[in-house]
């Protein structure tokens, strides 16, 4: 979705479903994106993409720089 209502909305749909996931607007121009969880490998990415496609058909792993600080464990 790009507009900022449209992921607002999957923003907030996230949160309620996959508390314990956090969840990221950016702005990409022209586009907005969500981006949900801070993951060390790409293994781990694909066992979140697996639990949250049923909700999120889209949903696909990006590599992208974490912050390790944000990592639970």
């Amino acid at each position: 979705m790009p507009s900022l209502v449209g992921s607002e909305m999957c923003i907030r749909d996230s949160i309620n479903l996959y508390p314990e996931i956090p969840a990221y607007l950016e702005y990409d121009a022209p586009y907005y994106r969500v981006r949900v969880g801070n993951f060390r490998t790409k293994l781990e990415a694909i066992k979140i993409k697996h639990q949250i496609s049923k909700n999120f058909p889209g949903a696909y792993p990006v590599p992208e720089i974490i912050n390790f600080s944000q990592l639970k464990y």
